[in-house]
């Protein structure tokens, strides 16, 4: 157990929306019932940990009001960390066609895997990475020319507030 507000949240994960419908759900669960899964962490200094794994587990037990939830405390590096990060959100079926994208091209960009490194650490084809990031500079384009950017997390705090 470690205590959730030495938790911060992960500025490289996958996701860049959560549902506040869903999340609402979650915090209703772990209310009832406490967080079952741990959430994967790595030390980032001063007693404090970053997520790897578990944003939406870490963000619902903080709204449910939780002071401590199970961890598993992991040395990882960047590298390693944002690996596992994106292969565990790339298992959701709730993870948009963007985020993924972001994520394949945070991988190459950032860390210096090629696409055929990134498909096979990840279990994708070389043609399916490249199809997200091809997608992915499109809707970066189409962004741009509306005075619009792909951002990080968003999420109606009043909604799971209220709902919570």
């Amino acid at each position: 157990m470690l205590p959730i507000n030495r938790i911060v949240s992960n500025p490289g994960r996958a996701r860049s929306r959560i549902d506040a419908d869903g999340l609402v759900e979650l915090v209703a669960s772990i209310a009832k019932h406490g967080l079952l899964q741990p959430v994967l962490v790595t030390p980032v200094g001063d007693d404090t940990y970053r997520i790897v794994a578990g944003e939406r587990r870490w963000r619902a037990a903080m709204a449910a009001g939780l002071l401590a939830i199970p961890v598993l405390v992991e040395e990882l590096d960047e590298r390693t960390a944002l690996e596992i990060s994106m292969i565990a959100n790339l298992h959701r079926q709730d993870l948009t066609r963007m985020d993924e994208a972001a994520a394949f091209e945070r991988m190459i960009d950032t860390h210096g895997y090629s696409v055929g490194r990134l498909a096979r650490r990840i279990g994708k084809r070389k043609r399916y990475i490249r199809k997200r990031l091809r997608r992915l500079a499109v809707e970066r384009r189409r962004n741009a020319r509306r005075g619009r950017a792909v951002g990080p997390a968003r999420i109606d705090e009043t909604a799971v507030a209220r709902q919570a």
